[in-house]
């Protein structure tokens, strides 16, 4: 049966002489991540020390909309970093 012109890689290796290495194969470029880094996310503790404030008035001021809206991960909440920063250089507006 011969090998799928659709799929190169996975014919198999050919051999040029003895004692040489195979020829490498015909693959598809792997992948490409949609993000390089991933973006650090902040627990309330963490947000709160970042803010000077105790856990509390995160939470309070994260359902007043006056802090940004945290990221759900299943039951967990945690807030991006890259967001907190802009949102303090902007000088902490309302949500």
């Amino acid at each position: 049966m011969p090998p799928d012109p659709r799929k190169p890689w996975l014919r198999p290796m050919q051999y040029t002489r003895e004692g040489e290495p195979p020829e490498p194969r015909d693959r598809p470029p792997p992948p490409v991540p949609s993000a390089t880094v991933p973006a650090k996310l902040l627990d309330v503790v963490a947000v709160a020390d970042l803010l000077g404030v105790c856990e509390r008035s995160v939470w309070r001021w994260t359902h007043g909309g006056r802090l940004p809206a945290p990221v759900t991960i299943g039951r967990v909440r945690r807030w991006r970093a890259d967001v907190i920063a802009r949102w303090i250089d902007d000088n902490c507006p309302r949500r």
